[in-house]
């Protein structure tokens, strides 16, 4: 249905107004003004690699802020849980990390419905997070840490299997 108003204008001209649905047309001075059309379907978002959020690199297990005991790690290494933002989906094959020394042991997944929403990883104890990275469904996001385990039990050269423990 549309219905159509005629009024006279600032300088007497008579304008006429259409109004159908969503869209109104002004006859003033021959300028058609559109109204706001259907709106457009948000874009599929584009799968891609999402890496550590820029403030958690250079932390360490026993420095960060949020700390838990649930990472799975061995006593004597530290624990570091990153999650990924709610509804992505990774693969988990693609995670990677970087550390100042040494290498990482993935001990685990956190699993909810279903799908890897984030990865427990174990390394030596003291060494700082460089860098971290998974593929996911939505590159658009960032790889958080989420908290750390550190490390307990004795650790280090006075530990049991250092130089001055029992067994060095």
């Amino acid at each position: 249905m549309s219905s159509t108003t005629t009024k006279r204008g600032l300088t007497g001209k008579v304008i006429a107004l259409a109004a159908s649905g969503s869209m109104i047309v002004a006859g003033f001075a021959g300028i058609a003004l559109a109204g706001p059309a259907a709106a457009d379907p948000k874009p599929e978002p584009t799968a891609g690699t999402i890496y550590l959020k820029s403030a958690h690199v250079g932390s360490t297990a026993a420095g960060f802020s949020s700390k838990d005991t649930d990472c799975g790690n061995a006593p004597g290494t530290d624990g570091w849980h990153f999650v990924v933002p709610q509804g992505y989906i990774v693969d988990k094959n693609s995670f990677t990390a970087a550390f100042s020394s040494g290498s990482f042991v993935v001990t685990g997944w956190q699993v909810a419905s279903g799908q890897e929403k984030g990865v427990y990883v174990q390394t030596a104890a003291g060494v700082s997070l460089l860098s971290a990275s998974v593929f996911a469904s939505d590159g658009s996001g960032v790889l958080n840490l989420s908290h750390t385990c550190p490390a307990t039990g004795p650790t280090g050269p006075t530990g049991p299997t250092g130089p001055t423990g029992p067994t060095g």
